[in-house]
């Protein structure tokens, strides 16, 4: 799949998480932590598997995330997090 092609699917997917207002911290649902792995893969951030499982591979990428991103970085994807990626 194109780079391009890739990044439009993961904006995609983040943008329908967002959108139904899911959480995507620990300890919530596996869909909606696969497609913030999935956003946070196409930004080069997380290389782990894309299983739908909250660890620490994933917070990690989250606060790369928001450190370029200039968010507050806590590892959790709250609110601005979540809307930096879609």
């Amino acid at each position: 799949m194109s780079s391009l092609r890739s990044r439009a699917c993961a904006a995609a997917l983040v943008i329908a998480v967002v959108a139904s207002g899911a959480a995507t911290a620990e300890g919530r649902g596996r869909g909606s932590v696969a497609a913030l792995q999935v956003a946070l893969r196409a930004e080069g951030l997380y290389l782990g598997s894309v299983d739908g499982l909250w660890g620490p591979g994933t917070s990690r990428a989250v606060a790369r995330l928001q450190l370029r991103r200039g968010i507050a970085s806590d590892g959790i994807p709250g609110r601005a997090t979540r809307r930096a990626l879609g």
